[in-house]
């Protein structure tokens, strides 16, 4: 399972498209499939006067991959989706405003797994409201 925002942007992104989309990790099956996995972010953005615990907007980043059983479905899979994500501007997904989501390169091709799929994928760095204990 995935973090909220993980989960955020899965839901967004199956709202979006007809592929099966998950949070987290790309499990074995379905050999077509979108995940949406959590890496490394940038600094928290904070105001003037700010403190520990007090930024204004969390900048993380998500990955982005497509999997098919051959490259060219896979690429059409990737191609699709910063179509729903690159650009995206205010609005707020199960109760957690984000800002801006960009795409930080175009889809590439990280692998061909062990089962021979082909799997793109793509880095999207974000800007969103400050997790509280009760948001992501």
């Amino acid at each position: 399972m995935g973090s909220l925002l993980a989960l955020d942007l899965r839901d967004y992104l199956a709202s979006g498209q007809s592929e099966t989309a998950i949070a987290g990790r790309m499990p074995a099956v379905p050999d077509r499939v979108i995940g949406v996995l959590e890496t490394g972010g940038s600094p928290s953005v904070h105001a003037m006067a700010s403190g520990p615990g007090l930024a204004q907007l969390e900048m993380p980043r998500v990955q982005v991959v497509s999997r098919a059983v051959t490259y060219q479905a896979a690429a059409q899979m990737a191609a699709n989706v910063p179509h729903l994500l690159d650009g995206f501007s205010a609005r707020t997904i199960n109760g957690t405003r984000y800002e801006w989501i960009e795409g930080v390169q175009q889809p590439f091709l990280l692998e061909e797994d062990a089962n021979g799929r082909s799997v793109l994928a793509c880095n999207y760095q974000i800007a969103k409201a400050r997790s509280t204990s009760t948001s992501t």
